[in-house]
């Protein structure tokens, strides 16, 4: 992955960067919708580091606010675009993979291009009043667009809400995520407290 940062008033650091074949980047469309924390929707492509975003906080069990820390922008070029279909009218057009809250598993999954037929019938977390409600991803469908691939990571919590889904995007060097392989999800949507002892 090679980058480009760029700056000016309204976004100090924004970074572009070029993927590389055979790299792995949590991406999706650039007119995927992220909720901010007054509970408004917005482009992610139009998202600046002056926004607070929703998030959920996994050491206290609620949601909280959280600006973004790192807004990616993998450019525009012909993507092959996986369009994720959920129970609800949900759809989220990912591009390469992105990780969402899978319920069976209680724990965050990597759905990408390739294994996303693995998931098609298991349930995943979706922003419900002051928590969170199962829908189901009952389809997928590939198309070919000339369009934008974007990911923002957000400060302390990683996780953002993407089209209403609880969502966790990883920064390319992978290592911000690693408590999430750690800590075990326990009740109420929080950490094991006596496991991350």
């Amino acid at each position: 992955v090679s980058f480009t940062i760029t700056s000016d008033i309204a976004n100090p650091i924004r970074i572009t960067s070029t993927l590389s074949e055979g790299t792995k980047d949590s991406c999706v469309a650039p007119d995927t919708l992220i909720t901010l924390a007054d509970g408004s929707q917005k482009r992610i492509d139009q998202v600046t580091y002056a926004d607070q975003l929703l998030v959920w906080d996994f050491y206290t069990g609620q949601y909280t606010v959280a600006s973004p820390s790192a807004i990616y922008n993998y450019g525009t070029q012909l993507w092959t675009v996986t369009n994720l279909h959920f129970s609800d009218g949900t759809v989220v057009k990912m591009i390469i993979e992105h990780e969402f809250f899978d319920v069976a598993a209680n724990s965050f999954v990597y759905i990408t291009e390739n294994n996303v037929g693995e998931f098609v019938g298991r349930e995943f977390l979706k922003v419900d009043g002051d928590g969170f409600k199962a829908v189901t991803l009952v389809g997928y469908e590939y198309t070919e667009e000339y369009t934008g691939s974007y990911t923002i990571l957000t400060a302390v919590h990683y996780n953002c809400i993407a089209e209403g889904m609880l969502s966790l995007t990883a920064d390319p060097s992978y290592k911000c995520e690693t408590f999430f392989r750690i800590f075990e999800v326990g009740e109420n949507m929080t950490f094991d407290a006596e496991k991350m002892q």
